[in-house]
């Protein structure tokens, strides 16, 4: 399965394309957030779409991990979304900013 990814490090309205393993993609909903390397560095990004099958001409990364139990509801996307239209502003700056108050643990302490 192929995830279309919106991340917030950006100021572009872009979104990106992972792959995932089958035993996994039945998890994944709109709106997960998901853990992967983007410019070889670890990243939190936000599933919009999920794709059966695309026509690319270039090889696709993988989601590293899925974070169970963070998922943005609809609703959320859809504010988000207006708010960006609203502001004239990028969507990953405005996802940046509802995500600002998640923190995530790390690992190493």
């Amino acid at each position: 399965m192929i995830l279309e990814v919106l991340l917030p490090a950006l100021s572009k309205d872009k979104t990106f394309f992972y792959t995932t393993n089958p035993s996994i993609s039945s998890k994944i909903d709109i709106g997960q957030l998901v853990n992967l390397t983007f410019r070889k560095k670890p990243q939190v990004g936000v599933v919009i779409k999920k794709h059966k099958e695309l026509n690319l001409t270039f090889r696709l990364l993988k989601i590293n991990k899925v974070l169970e139990g963070l998922i943005l509801k609809k609703e959320v996307l859809k504010s988000i979304e207006f708010l960006s239209v609203y502001t004239c502003s990028p969507i990953s700056i405005i996802l940046k900013n509802f995500l600002s108050s998640f923190c995530l643990k790390s690992e190493k302490l």
